[in-house]
Formats: C-alpha cells, sequence, structure tokens
C-alpha cells in the first residue's frame, strides 16, 4: 500500500474515531441522572400509622364525701400508694360536736319521754315554764347570730365579685354559716321539746302527746345515726394500687362533698388510645401486632397488640377544618419498662399485613401509565418502560407481584420529563 493510502486509512479511522467520541460524549453530557432502586426480594409490612395517646385502664378520682376542713395531707404527686392507704385527713372536731349535742338532745327527750309516761307533779309546770322561756332565749340568741352571718357572707361574695377578699375568705364564712345554721335549727329543736313538755303538763298527758315526743326521741336517734355514717365518709383511702396521678388540696384547704381530692393510677394498666379514619379501621382487627414509637422511645420501638374497636365511629374536625370520622382503637402493651405517665403522645403503626421475600419498590416509583401501573427500568443507559402488578404497600414502598425480577435496577422517584428510550445514568 502506498503511504498516500495509508495516510488516507489512518485519517478516516481517526476521522470516525472522534465522530463516535463525539456522540458517546455528547450522550453522556444529556443523559439524564437517575436514582435506582436493585429490587431484590425481602420483608415488607402493611400497617396503618396514627397518633395515640397513653391512657390508663385502671385508675380511680376520689372525692369528699363530706364538707370540711383538710387537716393534713400525706402524700405527693408521682408517689406510690397501695389499696386502702390513707392519702389526707380531713378535720372532724364540727363534725364530732354536733354528734355529741345529738347525742345528748336524744337523752334528754327520751328523758322527758319517760317524764310524760310517770306522774306528773304540779310543781312540775313551773319547772317546764322556766326551761321552755330560757329555750326561747337560745332561740332568738341563736337566730340572731344566724342572720348575721347570713347577711356577712352574702356582703363578702359581692367583694369576691371585686377582688377585695380571697375564695379562701368565703368558704371560711360558708363554713361558719352553715354551723350557725346547725345550732338554730337545734335551738328551735330544744325549745320545741320544751314547749311540748310545759303543754302537757299544764293540760294532762294525752296519749297522742306521748306519741308526739315518742317521734321527737326517733327523730333524735336518725340524726345520731346520719351524723355517725358521715364520720364514717370522713376516710380519703384508694381502692387500687398505684401511683397519685393528681393532688387537688393542701392542708387547711376547705372542701366540700364532690369535690375531687385525688386521682390515682396503675402504671401497669397503660394501653394506647388512637382514633383511626374510618376508611383505615376495616383493614385493622383485634390481635394485630402494633409498633409503638416516638420522642419518647428515642429510636427505640416497643410492640403491642390491638384488643379494643370501638363499636361506633365519633365525629371530629381535623386541625384544618375537615369534618373526620374516626373510630377509636386501644393496644396493650407492657409498661414496666417504661413507666409511660397518662398524657404521653407515641407513634402507633398497626401491622395489617406482613410478607417475607417478596420483591419490593420505592413507592415514588411506580406511576401511571395509560391507566396501568407501571416502572421504569434502566436497561444499559436507556430506560425501559414495564407494567407491574401491586401488592401490598405502605407509605414507603410497595410490593411488585409481577412485571419487574430480582436483580433489576427501578428508578426510584421518575419525573414528568423521563420517557421510554430515555438516556439516563445512574447517580
Amino acid at each position: 500500500m502506498s503511504k498516500v493510502r495509508l495516510k488516507a486509512v489512518i485519517t478516516i479511522s481517526a476521522v470516525t474515531v472522534i465522530i463516535f467520541g463525539v456522540i458517546f460524549l455528547y450522550g453522556e453530557l444529556n443523559a439524564v441522572g437517575v436514582n435506582v432502586h436493585v429490587a431484590s426480594p425481602g420483608e415488607l409490612m402493611e400497617y396503618v400509622e396514627v397518633r395515640g395517646k397513653v391512657e390508663l385502664d385502671s385508675k380511680e378520682k376520689i372525692y369528699s364525701k363530706v364538707d370540711g376542713r383538710i387537716k393534713s395531707v400525706l402524700v405527693k404527686e408521682g408517689e406510690r400508694v397501695g389499696t386502702g392507704d390513707e392519702l389526707a385527713q380531713i378535720d372532724v372536731d364540727d363534725l364530732e360536736l354536733s354528734i355529741k349535742k345529738a347525742q345528748a338532745a336524744y337523752e334528754e327527750t327520751n328523758s322527758k319521754l319517760g317524764e310524760l309516761r310517770r306522774s306528773i307533779e304540779s310543781e312540775e309546770v313551773t319547772i317546764a315554764k322556766a326551761k321552755m322561756d330560757q329555750a326561747g332565749v337560745a332561740v332568738r340568741t341563736a337566730r340572731e347570730s344566724y342572720n348575721y352571718k347570713e347577711d356577712l357572707l352574702q356582703k363578702t361574695r359581692a367583694l369576691l365579685k371585686d377582688g377585695a377578699v380571697s375564695q379562701q375568705d368565703v368558704k371560711q364564712l360558708e363554713l361558719d354559716f352553715e354551723t350557725s345554721k346547725n345550732l338554730l335549727d337545734a335551738a328551735e329543736h330544744e325549745y320545741t321539746i320544751a314547749e311540748q313538755n310545759y303543754k302537757l303538763l299544764s293540760k294532762g298527758i294525752k296519749k297522742e302527746s306521748i306519741d308526739s315526743v315518742q317521734a321527737a326521741v326517733e327523730q333524735s336517734k336518725l340524726q345520731i345515726q346520719e351524723l355517725s355514717n358521715q364520720l364514717g365518709r370522713v376516710d380519703i383511702r384508694p381502692n387500687i394500687n398505684g401511683v397519685v396521678i393528681q393532688k387537688n388540696i393542701d392542708v387547711n384547704s376547705s372542701v366540700q362533698s364532690g369535690f375531687l381530692l385525688f386521682e390515682v393510677g396503675d402504671y401497669n394498666s397503660a394501653y394506647i388510645k388512637a382514633n383511626v379514619l374510618t376508611d383505615d379501621v376495616g383493614k385493622i382487627e383485634i390481635g394485630q401486632k402494633a409498633v409503638i414509637s416516638g420522642e419518647l422511645l428515642s429510636k427505640k420501638e416497643i410492640d403491642g397488640v390491638v384488643y379494643y374497636i370501638a363499636p361506633k365511629a365519633e365525629t371530629s374536625v381535623s386541625s384544618i377544618g375537615v369534618e373526620q370520622q374516626r373510630i377509636e382503637i386501644r393496644v396493650k402493651f407492657d409498661n414496666s419498662k417504661f413507666n409511660f405517665r397518662p398524657g404521653y403522645g407515641v407513634d402507633v403503626k398497626v401491622i395489617t399485613s406482613e410478607k417475607q421475600s417478596v420483591l419490593y419498590v420505592p413507592n415514588k416509583s411506580v406511576f401511571d401509565s395509560e391507566g396501568k401501573d407501571s416502572v421504569f427500568i434502566v436497561k444499559g443507559n436507556e430506560l425501559e418502560l414495564k407494567n407491574v402488578e401491586k401488592g401490598i404497600e405502605n407509605k414507603d414502598y410497595i410490593e411488585v407481584v409481577n412485571g419487574i425480577n430480582d436483580g433489576e435496577k427501578v428508578v426510584a422517584d421518575p419525573n414528568s420529563t423521563l420517557k421510554l428510550g430515555t438516556k439516563v445514568k445512574i447517580k
């Protein structure tokens, strides 16, 4: 071959290489970078995820059963208590005094009944009249005190609205007013008995009169029994073992019957309460496994079990004002190692389906192509479109039942610019 021809061949070859190099370089420069997920078999779970709150199944609210003043508080919030432990004491001095007065009234009335049943001497009329007069003075004195304390209480309540006095001052006056009322009732009762006794002695004994005093005796007995029952209700003790989770009183606090004193709860009875959308609750069944996580657990997760699904839905309004239908579920878990407090917020995943050794791809990799679920596969440096059949899924991954093979490279997050045959390069 002549030197001229050899040079021509070399020149043509060099130009060809340069042209192919330019084409390759142009293709590389214009190839779209994509992220891929290599399809491989693994474990995949389908779940319903919801926010929940810790509640206690075993808890007790302890209310005051009498009016009075707190004498001592024996526990603090967070302290562990047992069934029957005394939590606080109510000052019962006034109540015990009322019982003694009622007992004295009973004994006096019963004694007078005995006197009526015996022969009555005329000089006893004078004594009876003196006792009636004395009882009348006691009634007037008690009524004056009652009227004074009633007026003072009303004025103090008016001052409370203006902030001139404290709620504690009003409660103290309410107790004083109640005491004056009891004293007035007792004085009037004593006067009634004295008056009846005087009339009987003045006019002679009749069976009806004796029956009336007998009724007064029975009434006194009932009053003693009622006051004694109140004394038996002053104990402030829980009926469960647990922890004091709320304390609403301090020493010298004034309380009324029905006031909430303490709340005690058993942390070992903790469960998670969550409200699930009705669209999702159909997937949930009692006995399904749940995974609990959240800020309190850092990166840890604990297992739980669904044990309750409410029989009806409740309407609620979301944070953006959308009306929703939700159903309450409850998840039991072992709280002995964590001591979660009631009110703690946690994340709950209820596992509705779980499969082993299945192919799955990122959720975002599946898209609609002419009404079919599809993915892009990277073949060489080009995209290939494949239709797929989906299985179970969660917010991150979707099971692919048919359509791709183990080891194929699936575009993880395709955008709208990608098409069949698009030149790509893997990032």
